[in-house]
């Protein structure tokens, strides 16, 4: 009797150190066992993933475009007044000659695209220049670009900045966002403003 008690005993030990032993097997495996292929998704391949690399590109043209202002009082000699003032009159320029879709994509861009274009100087309806420049837009193309550059001067003006101060912010705007990143910015405001660059040249 006593013999086969203790046969029963062993058989359970053993049978529970196998099951123990699988147990832990099983728990250090999932630890470090490798995971197979299709587990791994690939890169770029699930929405969420080409989200991230989509807001990351977005934050980085933004925060190139966040140095433009500063950009131009360093290169230009500008106040951060004449500076916001002088790029807020190019970007309702670009604004007018722009697509919706294009100029959208183009504030998207510019942080604070809307302050931006509030610091552009207002135009008195009753001055000279703006009457002057009723007269040229029913010119033709050609009138039209002589009556936004004699808005621009005007606006640049009232910003105590002469008119060749015009040509050399719109360049500088353009080269400064003219990197890998910006390409499609400047391409962009470059368009927005082809016509008056076309005259300056």
């Amino acid at each position: 009797m006593k013999k086969t008690l203790v046969a029963l005993a062993l058989t359970s030990v053993v049978a529970t150190s196998v099951v123990a032993t699988s147990a832990q097997a099983s728990f250090w495996d999932s630890w470090f066992s490798e995971p197979t292929k299709e587990s791994i998704p690939a890169a770029g391949s699930t929405p969420e993933v080409q989200e991230v690399v989509k807001t990351t590109a977005t934050s980085t043209i933004q925060d190139i475009a966040a140095g433009l202002i500063p950009a131009l009082t360093q290169q230009l000699g500008v106040s951060e007044t004449q500076a916001s003032g002088g790029m807020g009159a190019l970007f309702q320029l670009a604004k007018g000659n722009l697509t919706g879709d294009d100029f959208s994509q183009l504030s998207q861009s510019i942080p604070d695209m809307t302050t931006l274009l509030n610091a552009a100087p207002k135009l008195d309806p009753n001055s000279v220049e703006s009457q002057l420049g009723g007269w040229l837009a029913k010119a033709g193309s050609a009138g039209e670009t002589l009556n936004d550059l004699a808005q621009l001067k005007s606006q640049f003006d009232t910003l105590g900045l002469d008119a060749a101060m015009i040509s050399k912010f719109a360049t500088t705007a353009i080269n400064y966002l003219q990197s890998d990143e910006g390409k499609q910015t400047a391409a962009l405001l470059q368009k927005g403003l082809g016509a008056l660059l076309a005259g300056e040249s």
